[in-house]
């Protein structure tokens, strides 16, 4: 199983992480807040992909060699804090709560439709499988109504 982790933690490497970095950056940036990327320099990034599941995960804590090698440099409390978690966005709640009143006036409105980027059928379909609970379809949903309002705001105002 611990390897597992390592064939994950490479998948995640590999995919998405250079898209987060760039957004992160440059959201950071724009808002003047300092983001802190310490541990991205490739050739550390490579030793810890050489490095057995163990060091990386030990006791239910994440990071378990860096803790290690940080202890008596950071207080113990921060190292032992199971409390710190990645914030997310909880987007699959939010377009599950009352979508005719946030998702249906922008997704399903005449506007949408008679700009012909999305099916109708298939996105009102998607919607309701989404608000089923059955499926999360966020990933999705965001990038459907972000490309609406992203023409409502650039091309429809001009």
């Amino acid at each position: 199983i611990r390897e597992k982790l390592t064939a994950e933690l490479r998948r995640q490497h590999e995919g998405n992480l250079a898209h987060l970095l760039h957004y992160g950056d440059a959201l950071s940036m724009a808002h003047s807040i300092e983001c802190r990327l310490p541990f991205m320099d490739y050739r550390l990034v490579e030793a810890v992909f050489r490095m057995p599941g163990r060091l990386k995960l030990h006791g239910g804590f994440g990071k378990a060699v860096l803790r290690r090698a940080m202890r008596g440099c950071v207080p113990d409390d921060i190292l032992d804090n199971r409390r710190k978690l990645a914030f997310t966005t909880p987007l699959a709640r939010w377009f599950r709560d009352e979508p005719e009143k946030t998702l249906h006036p922008v997704l399903l409105s005449e506007r949408c439709r008679k700009r012909g980027i999305f099916a109708p059928g298939p996105l009102e379909e998607a919607l309701d499988r989404h608000r089923s609970g059955r499926f999360d379809l966020s990933f999705h949903i965001f990038r459907w109504l972000t490309t609406e309002l992203w023409f409502q705001r650039f091309i429809d105002a001009t």
